[in-house]
């Protein structure tokens, strides 16, 4: 987030503290998706936490989207770039190697 400083220091305060929560979050959900993966793995097999990383990865463009829109991301309003439709070949890659991984 890049904002011009400001003459107020309760703004300047608020601004960093806003800087700093949201690399703490970053920090706490890079754990958070590795401890699901370990979890996954533990308890099942690397097959599946293949797959449930490709379904993460498919998801990425359409959350980039809806970031800069602000709107949820349908079958409507869905951009058809090479990109995405790429990314959603991923998640439906994903389905055979869950169905295999379950049998493996």
């Amino acid at each position: 987030m890049s904002l011009p400083a400001s003459k107020s220091s309760g703004v300047n305060k608020m601004i960093k503290q806003s800087l700093y929560l949201e690399t703490v979050f970053f920090i706490f959900s890079i754990i958070l998706a590795v401890g699901y993966f370990y979890a996954i793995n533990h308890f099942y097999n690397i097959l599946l936490v293949i797959a449930a990383a490709l379904i993460m990865i498919s998801r990425l463009p359409d959350l980039l989207s809806e970031i800069k829109t602000g709107e949820k991301t349908t079958k409507k309003n869905m951009k058809q770039r090479p990109i995405d439709i790429i990314f959603n070949i991923l998640f439906f890659i994903a389905i055979p190697i869950i169905w295999y991984s379950f049998k493996y």
